[in-house]
C-alpha cells in the first residue's frame, strides 16, 4: 500500500531566481544569433519567460513575500482553534 506523501512547500524565491537565471542564459545565447527566424523564436521565448517571471513576482507580492509561511501558519492555527471550540474532530 502506498503512503500518501505531502508535497514539499515551494520556495517561490528560489523559483524566481531560477527563472531569472534561465532568462539571463537565454539572452546571452541570443547575442550570437544572426538568423532572423532564430532571433524571432528567441525573442518569443524571452517574452514568454518575462511574462512568467512577472506572474511569479505578482504572486510573491500577494503572498507577502517571505511572510507567507507565517500567514499560513496563523490561518491554520485559527482554523484548528475554531474547530476545537466547535467540537469538530478530524
Amino acid at each position: 500500500m502506498k503512503t500518501e506523501q505531502k508535497p514539499e512547500p515551494v520556495d517561490l524565491g528560489a523559483e524566481i531566481e531560477m527563472l531569472r537565471g534561465a532568462i539571463s542564459r537565454l539572452y546571452q545565447r541570443t547575442e550570437c544569433l544572426d538568423d532572423v527566424d532564430e532571433l524571432t523564436r528567441a525573442l518569443g521565448a524571452l517574452g514568454l519567460s518575462a511574462t512568467r517571471l512577472a506572474g511569479l513576482l505578482r504572486v510573491q507580492k500577494l503572498l507577502g513575500g517571505s511572510n507567507a509561511d507565517s500567514v499560513a501558519a496563523t490561518i491554520s492555527q485559527a482554523i484548528s482553534e475554531t474547530m476545537q471550540e466547535m467540537g469538530i474532530k478530524l
